[in-house]
């Protein structure tokens, strides 16, 4: 399941709520979820800092790499995480990922 954008994720809510016989999204989200909880033994339900710290990376990056949104979010409230965003290419972006993956794994 690819990354859906909080906004898309809002509208495809509410288009499941004129009951369109389409899925909402957090159910969706939610299987998909417990499923990797399962296979790597971890908890279901991350910790409420866990969101934060999302929420306030997506501000982050919507301040850093997409500007103003032209009809807002509902998100205002939230303070953009203090980190500096770099693109990368995506085998870079791969490369990274495993490597941090790995440390932390202890592999």
């Amino acid at each position: 399941m690819g990354d859906l954008i909080r906004p898309l994720k809002d509208a495809a809510m509410l288009y499941a709520g004129q009951e369109r016989g389409i899925l909402d999204w957090r159910d969706v989200e939610a299987g998909v979820q417990a499923a990797v909880a399962r296979a790597f033994g971890v908890p279901a339900l991350a910790h409420p800092s866990v969101k934060q710290a999302d929420m306030a990376l997506l501000m982050a990056e919507r301040g850093q790499l997409l500007g103003d949104p032209p009809a807002p979010w509902g998100t205002e409230y939230v303070r953009p995480a203090a980190v500096t965003l770099h693109c990368w290419a995506p085998e870079q972006a791969e490369e990274e990922f495993l490597a941090r993956f790995r440390e932390l794994r202890g592999t």
